[in-house]
């Protein structure tokens, strides 16, 4: 059975604006993760160079959390196409859980990164 047959609320949830513009965001830091993981593989890399890459990534972290809430929400292209579709702006809540979502990837990847912190000798 399909939900429109049901006429359930998970349905209307799925097509709530909130709903929508959420999951295109965490749509597009899926995509710049997974771009940072494809970026560690190949040939001619060394650790020097992914070390580099996770360490620019995780200071673009606090930066996007400056832009978005300052209602800058330029990095999300996903969410882009969603609001050119629907003429919206971005909702309150929506822009609070996209900082919520980025701080906690800021502290996971600071966690991450700290325990294998490069030290230079002298």
């Amino acid at each position: 059975m399909f939900p429109q047959e049901s006429h359930c609320d998970l349905l209307k949830e799925m097509e709530s604006q909130e709903f929508n513009q959420i999951l295109a965001c965490l749509s597009d830091l899926f995509t710049y993760i997974n771009d940072l993981g494809s970026s560690f593989r190949g040939k001619n890399l060394s650790i020097l160079n992914c070390y580099e890459k996770l360490y620019a990534f995780n200071d673009k972290l606090p930066l996007c959390c400056r832009l978005v809430k300052r209602w800058n929400y330029s990095i999300f292209t996903g969410l882009k196409k969603i609001d050119d579709n629907q003429s919206s702006n971005l909702i309150s809540s929506v822009c609070k859980e996209i900082v919520a979502h980025l701080e906690m990837l800021s502290t996971s990847f600071n966690k991450y990164c700290n325990e294998g912190k490069m030290e230079i000798s002298e």
